[in-house]
C-alpha cells in the first residue's frame, strides 16, 4: 500500500476528507464497512447557518457558503426555506440565535403571525408555538450528492477494517475482513490513519487495544419515515419550505422529483445497552417503534393534514455521538499517526463540504489551537454556550423504551400496528 493516507470509514467525515485529499492531489485509501443504519445513507438533510452557539454557526455558516456557491455541492443544494416552530422550551434557542446573528451582522428571525403557518400547509396552528421562517435554509439531495463524492474522490473502497495493529507510538498495520481470502493485513507505518468509522469507531479501538477518547463516543439513533406521496401530494410539498418543529420533528419535501417526503423524528432519540452494531433489531415488531408512529401520525395529522393516506416506511440511523455532539477531530496522544474523527453525528452532517479539510489538517499536525480545545483528545469542558442539538445525547436506552412500550400496549389492551402497511 504506497498511499499517504489510509481513511477507515466512508460516511460523512471519511467522504469529506478524500474530496479535500484530492483536490490536493494526495495519495489515499478508503476502507469501509457497508452500513445500512448510517445517517449517511439518507435521502435528504438540511444545510442551515443559524444555531444558538457562536462558534457553532460560525461553522455553520461557513458549510452553509460551500452548499450554496461550491460548483460541486451546488448542484445538490436548493434553497427552499424553512417554518421552524419553538415552543416555550426552547425559546431561549430563538434569542440566543437572535443575539448571534445581531453579532454575525444578519437581520433577525422574526415572529411571524402563527395564520402564516396555517396558510401555508394547511394545518391547526398549535397553541404556545412561535412560529419563524428562515429563508435561506436549503435542501439537500443528500443521496446524490454521496453518490457522486463516491465517484469524484476516484478511490476503490477496501474491504472493512477488523482492528489496528499497535506498535510502541504508531500504529504499524491495519487487519482488513476480505471477503474471499478472510483476514489479511497491511502494513501503515508510513501511513496516516484517520478513522472515521462513525459507530465502528469504538468497536475498532476496543478489539485493538486502543484506548479511546477519555470522554467517551455513546451510540445515539434516530427514527426517520419516509412518506410515498401521490400526485397532488407532491405537487403541493415540492412548492413548500422544509417545517422543523423543534424537540419534536422536522418535515422535508421531496428531493430530486421524487415523490418521497421525509420525517426526522427528533422527539425519541434513544441509545442501546446491546450490540446492535451486529445485530440490530426488527423494528417492525417493536411496540417502542409503533409508539412513535402513533404520535408521529397524530402529529402529522394535526400540522399538515394534507399528507394523510401517505405510506409510512420506519427506519433508524445510528451513530457514535461525543459530548455536546461535538466532534472529535485529533491525533491519537499515543499514536501519532492516527487520528479519530467522529462523533459529531446528526447535526455535522451538514458540514460535508468543510468538515474534512480540518480532519487533513489534524492528521498533519496544523489544527489550530481553538479547534483542538473544542475538538480535541483533552477538550475543553467549559462550554459557556450552548450548541446544537442537547437532547439527542440524552435518550434512553431502547430496551428501556421498550419495555415501557409493551406494558403500555397491555395495559391498554390494543394490538401493535402493522407497521409493514402503515398509512398516515
Amino acid at each position: 500500500m504506497g498511499e499517504s493516507f489510509l481513511i477507515i470509514g466512508d460516511g460523512v467525515f471519511g467522504l469529506s476528507t478524500s474530496y479535500h485529499l484530492r483536490r490536493q492531489e494526495r495519495q489515499f485509501r478508503i476502507c469501509a464497512k457497508a452500513e445500512a443504519h448510517a445517517p449517511s445513507q439518507d435521502i435528504a438533510k438540511i444545510s442551515r447557518p443559524d444555531y444558538p452557539g457562536m462558534v457553532r454557526m460560525k461553522e455553520a455558516q461557513a458549510a452553509h457558503k460551500a452548499w450554496t456557491t461550491d460548483n460541486f455541492y451546488k448542484e445538490f443544494c436548493t434553497k427552499v426555506g424553512r417554518v421552524v416552530a419553538y415552543d416555550f422550551e426552547n425559546s431561549a434557542t430563538l434569542r440566543k440565535i437572535n443575539e448571534n446573528r445581531q453579532r454575525c451582522n444578519l437581520e433577525r428571525r422574526e415572529i411571524l403571525d402563527a395564520r402564516s403557518f396555517t396558510e401555508a400547509f394547511g394545518g391547526v396552528q398549535t397553541s404556545g408555538l412561535a412560529y419563524v421562517y428562515n429563508d435561506d435554509d436549503a435542501l439537500i439531495d443528500w443521496a446524490s450528492v454521496m453518490k457522486s463524492l463516491h465517484s469524484a474522490v476516484e478511490s476503490e473502497t477496501a474491504a472493512p477494517v477488523r482492528k489496528l495493529i499497535p506498535g510502541p507510538n504508531r500504529v504499524d498495520a491495519v487487519v482488513v475482513d476480505h471477503p474471499v481470502d478472510g483476514e489479511k493485513m497491511f502494513d501503515t507505518t508510513n501511513l496516516k490513519v484517520i478513522l472515521a468509522a462513525g459507530p465502528w469507531a469504538m468497536t475498532i479501538l476496543d478489539r485493538s487495544g486502543i484506548d479511546g477518547p477519555p470522554a467517551g463516543l455513546s451510540l445515539t439513533a434516530l427514527l426517520a419515515f419516509h412518506l410515498a406521496i401521490d400526485d397532488e401530494q407532491y405537487a403541493f410539498y415540492s412548492a413548500k419550505p422544509i417545517f422543523s418543529h423543534i424537540g419534536t420533528g422536522e418535515i422535508l419535501p421531496p428531493v430530486c422529483g421524487q415523490k418521497v417526503m421525509k420525517v426526522t423524528w427528533t422527539r425519541s432519540p434513544f441509545t442501546t445497552v446491546s450490540d446492535w452494531l451486529l445485530c440490530p433489531p426488527d423494528l417492525l415488531r417493536s411496540a417502542f417503534v409503533a409508539r412513535e408512529v402513533q404520535a408521529m401520525r397524530r402529529w402529522l395529522l394535526q400540522s399538515h393534514p394534507r399528507l394523510q393516506k401517505a405510506q409510512v416506511t420506519t427506519h433508524f440511523y445510528w451513530d457514535a455521538m461525543a459530548p455536546h455532539q461535538i466532534p472529535y477531530i485529533t491525533r491519537h496522544p499515543q499514536y501519532s499517526n492516527l487520528t479519530i474523527a467522529g462523533g459529531g453525528s446528526y447535526t455535522h452532517g451538514k458540514d460535508l463540504p468543510t468538515i474534512g479539510q480540518s480532519i487533513v489538517e489534524a492528521a498533519e499536525g496544523q489544527l489550530k489551537e481553538a479547534s483542538m480545545q473544542r475538538h480535541g483528545w483533552q477538550r475543553s469542558e467549559n462550554f459557556d454556550e450552548p450548541d446544537s442539538q442537547p437532547l439527542l445525547s440524552t435518550g434512553q436506552a431502547y430496551e428501556t423504551l421498550e419495555r415501557e412500550a409493551r406494558e403500555h400496549y397491555e395495559r391498554i389492551q390494543e394490538d401493535l400496528p402493522d407497521l409493514s402497511n402503515f398509512y398516515i
